[in-house]
């Protein structure tokens, strides 16, 4: 699955799809990673950026083509292993219904160990650190460095607040076992 032009597979969650939205980089950020969305993410979740504070007005994010034309991909957790993700979290965070078929995609994906999971909700990398897979995170800031791009983003797509998150995760999980 992985090309040299698009070397690595990233799962995101709805922030860093709106994050590439919103500074001009979401067909550069496609044409480098191999993205995959959860089909909550991407019914429901990435459909806007940009609120202008004066008006309200949200620029709509149209992903339909990027699935038609395979720029991007979709895919969905079965009942099944959603059940698996909400027992392994139990009640230590809450996440959203798309960040937990995200985080049931990676947790199932079968051959695809290379993939990284990307969010910008301090709950959803926590849970990915309860359920073992801290070490398939990665900030929206550091596939921009990879990409040889340096911005200034919001926080929460930083990786100070990705390791902080996951470092959280990580204490809930050594405290639980």
């Amino acid at each position: 699955m992985t090309t040299p032009s698009r070397p690595r597979c990233v799962l995101l969650d709805a922030g860093p799809v709106i994050g590439p939205h919103e500074c001009g980089l979401w067909h550069q950020f496609i044409e480098r990673f191999d993205v995959v969305l959860a089909e909550t993410v991407y019914e429901q979740e990435a459909l806007f950026h940009s609120t202008d504070d004066l008006t309200g007005f949200r620029e709509p994010i149209d992903l339909v083509a990027d699935v038609r034309q395979q720029r991007i991909s979709v895919e969905s957790a079965t009942s099944i292993e959603l059940s698996a993700v909400t027992r392994a979290i139990g009640g230590a965070v809450i996440v959203h219904d798309g960040e937990r078929e995200s985080l049931a995609l990676l947790l199932h994906m079968h051959g695809q160990d290379e993939c990284r999971f990307c969010a910008a909700d301090g709950a959803a990398l926590q849970a990915a650190a309860i359920i073992g897979l801290a070490e398939r995170c990665v900030s929206l800031e550091e596939l921009l460095m990879s990409m040889g791009i340096r911005r200034a983003l919001e926080p929460k797509y930083g990786r100070r607040f990705a390791e902080e998150h996951l470092r959280r995760g990580q204490q809930i999980r050594l405290f639980r076992a």
